[in-house]
């Protein structure tokens, strides 16, 4: 917010009720009464740049529903517009946006199984949550990754309560996968929530992430 500037001290409508209806005022007067009306001046075109600035940034964030997010926050604006489909979803990226230093990628396991019950597994996630809270508070949650295309009700499942409990009954993701897809993977894609389907760009890329989490250091 800009600095606030104090209003002028004198009545717009008392001065010029004066300056049009006295006929004789000194030039002391006159000097007061032109002060007076460099305040209103002044005022006007500070409460005018105030005006500006404030367009220029509705204009700015308006801009952004037209492009693809940048940011998560930009994604849940995106979500908040089409409540209600995305009402219950927007609440869990908001607890990730607020919890996000909490979450950690510890380390991604390719699934190399032939069994038919996982082999349509591509990996799995690894992720911790409560990251620098007490050691109690912190748990680690396993998030597997279906091969493109390969699972009907989604491309993740994770064995978390939320994702249990909430997932079929919210129509929501997690957000342990929240955090894999928005920012491990850097995907902010509303067409994602809504089919829960990554797309064959968007499962590379979340393979990227495993496989940079799986080289040594």
């Amino acid at each position: 917010m800009p600095p606030k500037m104090r209003r002028p001290c004198s009545n717009l409508s008392s001065v010029e009720n004066i300056v049009y209806n006295f006929v004789t005022l000194s030039l002391k007067s006159l000097e007061t009464y032109r002060f007076y009306l460099k305040e209103h001046l002044d005022f006007i075109t500070y409460r005018m740049d105030r005006a500006i600035k404030c367009s220029e940034e509705i204009e700015r964030r308006a801009s952004r529903f037209l492009c693809a997010p940048e940011k998560l926050t930009d994604l849940i604006n995106l979500m908040n517009e089409r409540r209600p489909i995305g009402q219950n979803q927007c609440h869990t990226l908001e607890t990730l946006h607020r919890e996000e230093s909490q979450f950690m990628l510890s380390r991604y396991v390719e699934n190399t199984s032939t069994v038919r019950r996982t082999a349509n597994v591509a990996g799995t996630f690894y992720i911790r949550a409560g990251v620098g809270m007490d050691t109690e508070a912190e748990r680690e949650y396993e998030v597997k990754l279906y091969k493109h295309g390969m699972n009907e009700k989604g491309s993740f499942w994770c064995n978390c309560p939320e994702n249990k409990f909430n997932s079929k009954k919210k129509d929501i993701v997690c957000k342990h996968i929240c955090f894999i897809v928005c920012k491990a993977a850097n995907i902010l894609d509303v067409a994602y929530f809504q089919s829960k389907q990554l797309t064959q760009d968007q499962f590379d890329a979340v393979v990227k992430v495993g496989e940079n989490l799986a080289l040594p250091e």
